[in-house]
């Protein structure tokens, strides 16, 4: 799974869970943040790969790092 589609994964999770919450940070921020959870993510999903673990599990061990709600302001 690439950085973009774990981007995309996350602000798909927002838009359905937390529109309030994406419409107050605005489409900017939303994207930085995102793109910051995937990179996280991303991080981990290599170490885990490193110990032996395939793409999809790492994904899979990994995602709880990027499907969490989007900070309410900001600076969060």
């Amino acid at each position: 799974m690439t950085n973009l589609q774990i981007v995309d994964s996350i602000l798909k999770m927002w838009q359905g869970a937390y529109p309030d919450e994406m419409k107050s940070l605005g489409k900017k921020q939303c994207l930085v943040q995102a793109q910051a959870l995937a990179n996280m993510t991303r991080r981990e999903m290599d170490t885990l790969k490193k110990g032996g673990i395939d793409e999809d599990t790492a994904w899979t061990e990994a995602r709880y790092i990027c499907m969490v709600p989007p900070p309410a302001t900001a600076d969060d």
